[in-house]
């Protein structure tokens, strides 16, 4: 955690404890810690108490903390350990961000904290920071570390070490009151730290500087119980964070004596189970402390043994549900919460808590009929069947808990009973490439025998097989290309900066023979570019073979990762920019030379960089065209017949909602020219291409209001007629084209945030068949470059990448009197792609 700053993330969130005095200041440092004389003469200044009662560290103290991003973490006093300077206390920080650990030590100098069994290289090299003082004056202002690290330190990629220059100093402002979370502390010490962190890099001379302020305030016996952070970082707008104490276990001080309460149990007293697949629970009124060993429940079984079973609490902290580790037989079981549960301020469940509930398997045995268990690719237009035996209580049929449901929701079904068969069927098709559970709870017999039956199966997916995961890391832009020149597409995904100060990653999945992926390889991008790549591309900048991805950071730079001798790829350019939000690579000039042209997150012009002879790519060059943050849409091409080609990029509001540049003669570029659709509010996805084979380019476009893709046709003058909605594309934000079903045409894939995927075929006439929707995975990103096209198998069939997960592509039976044995006689491929969305 330590690293945060000290690697230079560049935006201090103040999410624990430990996280403020590691990432944000707070203290001094092992070359520093001399006060710093506050100057000025007149009346003496009140010493205020020891930094023992402002810093407690005792085994056990808990401290919750909530941000202004809403989200929690927990810090916690482990228990001491030795260190080589002497005995120390293990703090633990839980959070959103994972897990940290750091070392306090109380001397005669105050309290430091040492870096945590896993802090990297540059902040050991920084040494232990002195946290607090032994006493605090106000007024007082003392430098926390003035340190200069250059050895083993490399940021750019010229193999010269860099330096990295750290100063921090605190001062004490004063003692004040404060109300945190409805509660009112006095004698509070607030303390300013300022730190300044400075890089400068050995390749182009140039230092980046950050600077952090952050205020804090300790109540005495407490320890912090607020901070707020404001960092500067470069070119970029201030950004502050807050945080605030929220509970606490500290002593014998505690945020609150109220003791825990169980709101529900599950199976609740007195109620009937099958022995399949029962789960005890218990629900708090609060969240609880989780950490302790052993298991909050007691489970005995009717002949008074323990059952044996494991426990999982829920991610909110305030539920557990204990699973036996055996199927249960017939009888009345016992569970006990015990009074060993408290709550994260450490108040105990005031008494135990015992239930009972009965466990019969010798209730009315049910058979699925069909679909079977774990059937795949069942008919969307399918019954649901099963048997009974034949003393079941037909008349309470209708009391039994029977369920339908897929991941959206529950499916309405109509029921029917002949004899021992129970028949339900759905009032509408059921949803394509749905993971499907049919429950059935409660049914009796004709002696009260309660039975139940679960099973599951999976509707058929149509042309694209279900989603499935290359990775379960956070995606924020994918691409597909063969890196290698094996003649297998390989996959390039962008993962996130994690807030240590890392920058961006990729992740490159290689094809292999067979239809696989090798293990991924991890890609650095540049230092000092911690914003999230939000757009990529995979291209032969040479024109040798040799492919090279451009990345682009959003608001901050565009890089060039070219291919090594050792087959991996590292940056070779880096041009630093606002315009990367959305990237694409043509040839501009017609030089035979791709260029890059990027579009900002918001911004009133787009930017052209022209790839120069050496293969380095020069000054940017502006056109005028706006663009808006929520409008991920960004494409290329020519919308007027004339040979050149055109910018288009998600317009501003109504009136605005597409904008053009037109290519001129020169070179230049018109004033831009705003298209609308006939309804709708905001432009969304944009893409260019010829969707209706007359060889001329049209626009296709979706937006915000009606929510649906509309194709602009290119007329044989070389305009753009009258937007048509496409039925059934609601929900679209983005819009791409593909040759999806390998006919030699452009096809529209589609999709947005919360809707399906959406595929509509252009036909041999030229239009455009019904649109077909496909399960999809959800996307954190409101980004354009989430979707990109390819044959990711080497079965000629091209797939889909959304964000981490492929959507692999089946063979697809042929129209009847095809002859083709079931399939397409003949994949052409992806034809003319155009990823310009």
């Amino acid at each position: 955690m330590g690293s945060k700053f000290l690697s230079g993330v560049g935006r201090c969130v103040l999410l624990s404890l430990a996280a403020w005095l590691t990432a944000c200041g707070g203290g001094g440092g092992g070359s520093g810690g001399d006060s710093v004389p506050s100057g000025g003469a007149g009346a003496p200044v009140p010493v205020l108490p020891s930094a023992e009662e402002y810093f407690p560290l005792n085994t056990g103290d808990r401290w919750s903390y909530g941000t202004d991003t809403q989200h929690t973490t927990l810090v916690s006093a482990i228990g001491p350990q030795q260190l080589p300077s002497g005995q120390a206390m293990l703090v633990r920080t839980m959070g959103q961000n994972g897990q940290t650990e750091e070392f306090y030590q109380r001397d005669a100098n105050g309290v430091r904290q040492y870096p945590g069994p896993i802090a990297d290289q540059l902040t050991t090299a920084f040494g232990p920071l002195l946290v607090m003082k032994p006493t605090l004056t106000v007024g007082d202002r003392w430098v926390v570390v003035d340190a200069t690290v250059s050895n083993g330190v490399y940021i750019d990629d010229d193999s010269v070490p860099d330096v990295v220059a750290l100063h921090m100093e605190s001062t004490v402002i004063g003692m004040e009151s404060l109300t945190v979370g409805g509660k009112d502390f006095t004698r509070v010490a607030h303390i300013q730290t300022v730190g300044t962190r400075s890089k400068k890099l050995s390749r182009s001379g140039n230092t980046l500087v950050t600077t952090v302020t952050s205020d804090d305030w300790y109540a005495p016996g407490l320890g912090l119980v607020r901070s707020r952070v404001t960092t500067v970082d470069g070119s970029l707008p201030p950004s502050t964070r807050e945080s605030s104490l929220t509970g606490w276990l500290v002593g014998s001080q505690r945020s609150d004596t109220k003791a825990p309460g169980i709101v529900a149990t599950s199976p609740a007293a007195g109620m009937i189970v099958s022995g399949c697949c029962v789960s005890v629970g218990a629900r708090f009124d609060r969240l609880m402390d989780t950490s302790p060993p052993g298991e909050p429940l007691q489970l005995t079984g009717p002949d008074g043994k323990p059952v044996a079973g494991n426990t999982v609490w829920d991610w909110h902290g305030d539920f557990f549900a204990f699973t036996p580790s055996k199927r249960l037989t017939s009888g009345t079981y016992t569970a006990r919460v015990t009074t060993a549960n408290r709550d994260v301020a450490g108040n105990a469940l005031p008494a135990e808590l015992s239930w009972q509930f009965v466990v019969d398997t010798t209730g009315p045995a049910i058979t699925p009929v069909q679909p079977l268990p774990n059937a795949k690719d069942v008919a969307l237009d399918s019954k649901i069947v099963f048997t009974v035996e034949a003393d079941t209580d037909f008349s309470r049929l209708a009391l039994a808990d029977l369920e339908v449901t897929s991941l959206a929701g529950s499916i309405e079904v109509d029921r029917s009973v002949s004899g021992n068969t129970i028949t339900l069927t759905p009032k509408k098709p059921l949803p394509r490439g749905a993971h499907l559970r049919v429950q059935l709870g409660n049914l009796v017999d004709q002696l009260g025998n309660a039975g139940s039956l679960a099973w599951e199966f999976d509707t058929d997916p149509g042309r694209f097989a279900p989603p499935q995961a290359l990775t379960t890391a956070t995606v924020t832009a994918v691409t597909i290309g063969d890196l290698d020149g094996d003649g297998r597409n390989d996959v390039v995904l962008a993962l996130p900066a994690d807030g240590s100060g890392v920058s961006p990653t990729l992740q490159v999945f290689m094809g292999q023979a067979g239809g696989t992926f090798s293990a991924p390889r991890t890609y650095a991008t540049a230092p000092g570019h911690e914003r999230n790549i939000t757009s990529l591309a995979v291209v032969d900048l040479d024109r040798k073979g040799q492919m090279a991805i451009v990345a682009g950071n959003d608001l901050t730079a565009l890089q060039i990762l070219r291919r090594q001798p050792d087959g991996r790829h590292a940056v070779s350019q880096v041009i630093d920019t606002a315009s990367a939000y959305a990237v694409r690579v043509v040839d501009f000039n017609g030089d035979g030379r791709p260029d890059l042209v990027g579009r900002p997150y918001n911004g009133s012009e787009v930017q052209i960089w022209l790839q120069q002879p050496d293969g380095r790519f020069g000054a940017g060059r502006a056109v005028a065209l706006e663009s808006f943050g929520g409008s991920p849409g960004f494409a290329v091409g020519d919308l007027n017949s004339d040979g050149r080609l055109d910018i288009v990029t998600s317009g501003v509001g109504l009136g605005k909602q597409f904008g053009v540049a037109y290519q001129q003669p020169d070179g230049s570029f018109s004033s831009p020219v705003y298209v609308n659709v006939a309804s709708g509010f905001w432009g969304q996805g944009v893409a260019i291409g010829d969707v209706n084979g007359d060889g001329r380019q049209d626009l296709i476009v979706s937006n915000q209001g009606v929510d649906a893709v509309s194709v602009l046709l290119q007329d044989a003058k070389g305009q753009l007629l009258p937007g048509v909605a496409q039925p059934g594309t609601d929900g679209a934000t983005r819009v791409s084209l593909a040759d999806i079903d390998g006919d030699g045409r452009l096809d529209i894939v589609s999709a947005g945030t919360g809707w399906p995927l959406i595929v509509t075929l252009q036909r041999s006439d030229g239009s455009l068949d019904t649109s077909q929707s496909f399960p999809r995975p959800w996307d954190q990103f409101f980004v354009d470059d989430i979707v990109a096209v390819g044959d990711l198998d080497g079965d000629g069939r091209p797939d889909i990448l959304y964000g981490g997960y492929w959507l692999r592509q089946r063979a697809v039976p042929a129209p009847a009197g095809s002859g083709s044995g079931g399939t397409r006689p003949t994949w052409l491929g992806l034809g003319r792609l155009l990823r310009t969305r």
